[in-house]
């Protein structure tokens, strides 16, 4: 009991839940371990072939996620996580 009050009281002092899709301090040197940042201009673009994605330098792993795929949500700080829309353009780059 005083472990879940005492957690609650950090949560509320932190200003409720973290929001974890705030990507604002992504440019800060070591923020980046996947190498999502230097990969911005694949957004928009089809979805690269599997022997393109090996050729990828930088990500331990490369996963590809598209609408209404089911994911887990381990994170992975050097997986490349490749978001496409329905017609397989990419839409997202982020580390996790």
């Amino acid at each position: 009991m005083k472990l879940a009050a005492t957690l609650l009281a950090l949560t509320l002092a932190n200003g409720g839940a973290a929001d974890m899709r705030d990507l604002s301090g992504l440019n800060r040197a070591g923020d980046d371990p996947c190498g999502a940042l230097a990969l911005q201009h694949l957004v928009g673009e089809p979805v690269p072939d599997t022997e393109a994605l090996a050729q990828i330098e930088g990500p331990q792993r490369i996963r590809v996620i598209r609408p209404g795929d089911m994911i887990t949500m381990d994170h992975i700080p050097g997986r490349l996580n490749i978001e496409l829309d329905s017609a397989g353009i990419v839409v997202g780059l982020r580390c996790g």
